[in-house]
């Protein structure tokens, strides 16, 4: 994972561990927490074991491999980049070891009847609804809201999220400028191509780094017009909207 993200999962998870393992009584209401351990299983604890996989598909499908054979481990979580995911959960089901898919949207994750894969968070056309709704609420109110661009990374996370996004967005009679997948680098042309879109909303389908560096180009060329949205998912670490807003109303 980039290392803001991964971090705060990796401590999440530890803390979501921890209290499994408990006792923690007066965490009364959270499933498992009152009792020490999982109680279907003898009171086992948890015992956790991670791996970077620097946001590569090789590096994780190789990752996944070495926690299955060396580590020994009896299930898996991860692994927040879609493409990742989709080489972990591949290897994972060859080894018949069940692997929780807790916060990658891509959705041809699940689309491939494996029987070791499960999913917790919500797919890509759940997104394109939610922003939808919102957009059309928004729209309802008064607000001009006739387009929307959407700025993509171009993995499997960015195009899957951005293409329910803008099929969503057509069904909703909402005109589409623009799809700018971001590079690493620079994003100069595609902060000049949203300016030239002059789109009333912008939703961004990217990770931390790209965002950051999207908001500090568009800032230094002064593009901010009316507004914009962030996909939640991908920005794990909430000081990032302060830090990098440039109005209230993109926070």
């Amino acid at each position: 994972m980039p290392p803001s993200a991964g971090q705060s999962a990796k401590d999440a998870t530890e803390v979501a561990a921890e209290i499994v393992n408990g006792p923690y009584p007066e965490l009364r209401g959270i499933p498992l927490a009152e009792t020490v351990g999982l109680p279907n299983l003898g009171g086992a604890r948890i015992e956790l074991v991670s791996a970077d996989h620097q946001g590569n598909p090789s590096v994780g499908q190789n990752q996944t491999l070495w926690l299955i054979t060396e580590e020994k481990v009896a299930a898996m979580i991860g692994s927040y980049h879609s493409s990742v995911t989709l080489t972990a959960t591949a290897v994972a089901e060859r080894c018949g070891i069940p692997f929780l898919v807790a916060d990658s949207a891509a959705l041809n994750i699940t689309q491939r009847a494996f029987k070791w894969t499960f999913r917790t968070t919500p797919i890509a056309p759940d997104f394109a609804k939610a922003y939808t709704a919102s957009l059309t609420e928004l729209k309802t109110a008064g607000k001009t809201v006739n387009s929307i661009a959407v700025v993509n990374e171009n993995t499997d996370y960015g195009t899957s999220v951005a293409t329910s996004i803008l099929d969503a967005a057509n069904k909703a009679v909402f005109a589409s400028p623009c799809t700018s997948p971001t590079a690493r680098t620079d994003v100069s042309a595609q902060v000049l191509q949203l300016k030239a879109a002059q789109a009333d909303a912008v939703i961004f389908v990217s990770y931390n780094a790209d965002r950051i560096l999207y908001m500090k180009t568009r800032k230094t060329l002064t593009t901010c017009r009316r507004s914009s949205s962030a996909m939640t998912p991908a920005f794990p670490t909430p000081h990032l909207f302060p830090r990098w807003a440039t109005s209230p109303r993109e926070l």
